[in-house]
């Protein structure tokens, strides 16, 4: 029962793609044409991941193995979740601001 949601890109449009997707037992879901809102909160989250995790430095010298990519995506979503300071916690980190409340 997983939902792997993409573009219509021509990859994720493949019939040889869709047909391993259903043989996993996932369910596909794709943007309408045109419409980048269709899972915006995610595409935030990756722009952010993106722009903020070093992955644009890294990748400059070639493609990251999927050990590189794991460990880079892992690190970045502990310090999205307990470091990164956030607007809505007052300019503060979910751990400093969790430690101001208890």
């Amino acid at each position: 029962n997983t939902l792997i949601h993409s573009d219509q890109g021509n990859t994720y449009k493949a019939s040889e793609y869709r047909k391993l997707l259903e043989e996993k037992g996932f369910i596909q879901s794709m943007s309408r044409v045109g419409n980048c809102w269709d899972n915006a909160c995610m595409e935030h989250f990756f722009g952010t991941l993106k722009a903020e995790s070093g992955y644009y430095n890294v990748s400059r010298h070639g493609l990251l193995s999927y050990q590189m990519m794991e460990e880079l995506i892992t690190d970045f979503i502990q310090f999205y979740n307990k470091d990164r300071i956030q607007k809505k916690l007052g300019w503060k980190s979910p751990k400093t601001f969790s430690l101001k409340c208890a």
